[in-house]
């Protein structure tokens, strides 16, 4: 009986043994000073901003191609089972997605046109028109495509460049991480940062590879047809925004460079991609409406006048039979905004209607 605990007893002090450890705390430490090392070179070499690594500053997150394809195949599945209906389709970004009711519009068109509202997110004539192409791989032929745009999608994105980081960005770097969390530290970190444009990269690039190898066939090949593509894909903004996240937006757009008048020198590149899709779109015989969506006070303020002007220039009239130009940019107040761009869930039902009601005049006029 005493042998048995002598011999427990020995056996537990061997485990409380932290020299038997050594190894196993030396390779531990190892690879982690490793992983520390290669991070503070990557943030020296590489510089602390990684978006770089994208192929372009103005490309589409992967996920909304991925949507816009697979709710394009959605239509398409569902017109050959039930036939062919008048098709409506909204193109823009997240204030067309928030702001534009897919089924309200549907019960206020007389027509009983089915509505894709094919709203994503991001800004800039280079986004719409990557998107909008990748839905005119289909064989679809909207009868109404509505263009929803704003005065600052005729900016370019200012360039990313590679560069190394100056010595000041480093000192505050690591002075940051002193007052952080060490999951936060961890989810800062360079290699952490890294892998976000990375997987973006291999993402982009194996759907790339696919619809490149799939050239020709019908869009329900190499996207999963989405079985309820009419549904609203809102992402549930509250009334009002709270004040920091009001500040954090307006901040966004500044790096944007949206506000400064420099940046509105040279649109033609813009202006033409945006023109390039009213052409494609007319020649399937769709009916075109540029849509100038509606902005809050903060936001109208301060774009400068020659974004507008811009818009104007090249869409501010009709401009054939069949392309129609509706500025709704100061029809709203501020509080039917949810923040300094998206409408709330009253905006959205006062937008949707004066949309369809503004489309149902224009083409009473054309008759």
């Amino acid at each position: 009986m005493n042998d048995s605990r002598i011999q427990s007893a020995i056996k537990k002090s061997q485990c409380l043994e932290f020299s038997r450890y050594k190894g196993s705390a030396f390779a531990c430490a190892l690879i982690f000073a490793t992983l520390v090392l290669f991070d503070m070179l990557g943030s020296v070499i590489a510089g602390p901003d990684v978006t770089w690594v994208l192929a372009s500053e103005e490309e589409t997150q992967v996920v909304w191609l991925q949507k816009i394809g697979e709710r394009t195949a959605g239509v398409r599945a569902a017109q050959s089972i039930d036939g062919e209906e008048p098709l409506g389709v909204a193109l823009g970004f997240s204030t067309v997605r928030e702001g534009l009711d897919p089924i309200l519009m549907e019960e206020l068109d007389p027509s009983r046109r089915r509505w894709l509202n094919l709203g994503t997110s991001g800004s800039g004539m280079v986004q719409m028109h990557e998107q909008a192409s990748l839905f005119l791989r289909s064989d679809l032929t909207p009868d109404i495509v509505i263009f929803g745009i704003h005065p600052t999608d005729v900016v370019r994105r200012p360039s990313r460049e590679i560069g190394p980081a100056s010595i000041a960005d480093v000192i505050a770097s690591l002075k940051g991480f002193r007052s952080i969390a060490v999951g936060q530290c961890f989810s800062r970190a360079w290699i952490m940062r890294m892998r976000s444009p990375m997987n973006h990269v291999y993402r982009r690039t194996l759907m790339q590879t696919r619809l490149r190898y799939l050239d020709g066939y019908p869009i329900d090949v190499p996207f999963a047809p989405d079985p309820e593509p009419w549904a609203a894909d809102l992402r549930g903004y509250p009334l009002r925004q709270k004040p920091k996240q009001l500040d954090r937006q307006m901040q966004g757009w500044e790096s944007l460079n949206w506000f400064a008048t420099e940046s509105y020198g040279n649109t033609e590149e813009q202006i033409d991609l945006l023109k390039d899709l009213i052409e494609r779109f007319r020649q399937r015989g769709s009916r075109i409406l540029v849509l100038v969506m509606p902005e809050a006070t903060s936001l109208r303020s301060r774009t400068p006048a020659v974004a507008k002007e811009t818009i104007v220039a090249e869409f501010g009239s009709d401009l054939t039979d069949g392309c129609y130009y509706v500025d709704l940019r100061e029809a709203f107040s501020d509080d039917q905004f949810s923040d300094h761009a998206h409408l709330n869930t009253f905006g959205r039902e006062a937008l949707t209607r004066a949309v369809i009601n503004h489309l149902l005049r224009k083409m009473e006029n054309e008759k």
